[in-house]
């Protein structure tokens, strides 16, 4: 989706509304998520679900493109263990 997004837009509208329809997808299904979490006392519940599963959805897109720069594993995990840990 990044290599789409990043090559294909801006100017083409159709595959503009197909990647929004699968950022709202992939954000809602975090959303989801972390909606249980809170009602199972798993995740904080002062947490907005709806920001916080944008600001997942755009970090994982974010770890997409620097893992083809970068192929540190222990760093990308570690940005992953301080994303998920906000959620405590």
């Amino acid at each position: 989706m990044v290599n789409t997004a990043t090559e294909l837009l801006p100017g083409n509208t159709k595959i503009c509304d197909s990647l929004a329809l699968n950022k709202e997808t992939i954000e809602g299904l975090f959303e989801d998520y972390i909606q249980t979490g809170i009602k199972k006392g798993e995740v904080n519940k002062n947490i907005d679900p709806k920001a916080m599963a944008s600001m997942l959805f755009i970090h994982y897109n974010g770890i997409k493109v620097i893992s083809k720069i970068r192929h540190d594993r222990k760093e990308l995990l570690s940005t992953v263990q301080l994303m998920l840990s906000l959620l405590d």
